[in-house]
């Protein structure tokens, strides 16, 4: 099997010093340049590459939406939510999730749980594996209550029993949860002895300390920052709000609360189709 594999990998905040020094991230951000300005005007545009999650050759597609933005003179699109596979339907960050599925899980044997069900990824991990359960949030609900097909789950309290999952998936969803250090003491909970969490969230990794945006209060949301909104499948027309800044001091939490380690590795292709580098965090119980 073709895998992925990472430019680099940081547990501290040194380590990742030490990793931007390096040859690695220049390096993808040369070639990353290189193909942003043979588009520079191009509102939509497409690049070959090997979609790993397809096992086929591609042309994973570019455009502005998602917060692409006109910068110094030409289009700079957010590449870690665009390059969709045509096939898939996944995008960037998506795909890197799902080679390393790909490369990690049996998929006969392994119990995979994601938290969202009405995505391209959960579809394509519930076609490519036989042990997979989903779930959204869908409010003021009983944990496990099932509503028209949908899962519904508070990560904060999961229905689950302890370790039913060798892997847990996490994509974008943690900065939306008002108490994420419960969620992730959770996720360690519901994990097997040797089980993976796979995670993507918005991260500063020139920040320490993780730094709450919001509080939750019985009545209300006290905001400390204005307030910040992302796209939800659910609620496409709200959205779901941004209640924490991510720091590095977050993995030092996970190590506290249950996870043997806790690391970021970043990666970057131009052959499968990953320009960036990409950061995907990594919980192992």
């Amino acid at each position: 099997m073709i895998e992925l594999a990472p430019i680099g990998s940081a547990r501290t905040q040194q380590d990742y010093i030490g990793f931007a020094k390096s040859a690695e991230p220049a390096l993808a951000a040369q070639a990353d340049d290189a193909i942003l300005s043979a588009h520079s005007s191009d509102e939509t545009w497409s690049l070959p590459g090997f979609s790993l999650a397809a096992a086929a050759e591609v042309e994973f597609a570019v455009d502005m939406a998602f917060g692409g933005r006109r910068l110094d003179g030409r289009n700079v699109p957010n590449l870690r939510e665009r390059l969709v596979c045509p096939i898939t339907g996944l995008n960037n960050r998506q795909r890197i999730v799902a080679s390393l599925l790909k490369q990690l899980a049996d998929p006969r044997n392994s119990a995979i749980y994601l938290m969202e069900q009405i995505t391209p990824i959960y579809r394509w991990v519930s076609a490519n594996f036989n042990i997979v359960v989903g779930s959204e949030y869908l409010g003021d609900l009983p944990g496990g209550t099932v509503y028209d097909g949908i899962r519904h789950e508070d990560i904060e309290r999961l229905q689950f029993p302890t370790a039913t999952f060798d892997f847990l998936v996490s994509n974008d969803v943690l900065e939306h949860v008002p108490d994420p250090r419960a969620a992730l003491r959770e996720c360690a909970r519901v994990l097997k002895q040797g089980g993976r969490m796979i995670a993507t969230f918005p991260f500063n990794p020139d920040r320490r300390a993780t730094e709450p945006r919001a509080e939750k209060f019985p009545d209300r949301i006290g905001y400390l920052k204005p307030p910040e909104y992302h796209g939800n499948p659910i609620a496409p027309e709200s959205g779901s709000l941004v209640w924490t800044d991510f720091g590095w001091d977050f993995l030092d939490f996970a190590r506290r609360s249950g996870f043997r380690d806790a690391y970021i590795n970043y990666y970057h292709s131009t052959q499968f189709g990953h320009l960036g580098p990409n950061p995907v965090f990594f919980f192992e119980r």
